[in-house]
């Protein structure tokens, strides 16, 4: 079998036995949500390898800190995990969003 010039061929199957048992291998998409507060980058996940393989997750990340659980979005595609995620974090400030510890 040949690959066609410029068209990826990802066999899923390969990506598992090249990973650890435990390990999660992600494509990741990067979308910006520019509010009056600050900006939110949303990353959004293809599970392509380890557990849950072929689902989408999305977080917002914050420059201050790791995102809290409950702003995680989930779903079957990449637009229903980052609408899940969008619908999430609408209405929450920026700032609230991050995990951060106290020190």
């Amino acid at each position: 079998m040949r690959d066609s010039p410029g068209k990826e061929n990802h066999n899923l199957k390969t990506f598992e036995h090249l990973i650890n048992t435990g390990d999660c291998f992600t494509q990741v998409s990067l979308y910006q949500l520019l509010r009056e507060d600050g900006r939110v980058f949303i990353f959004v996940h293809k599970i392509i390898a380890g557990a849950g393989s072929g689902s989408f997750m999305a977080h917002p990340t914050h420059l201050v800190g790791r995102h809290k659980d409950e702003y995680v979005g989930t779903g079957k595609s990449r637009d229903e995990a980052l609408k899940d995620c969008l619908a999430r974090i609408k209405g929450v400030p920026t700032k609230d969003m991050a995990d951060v510890q106290s020190q």
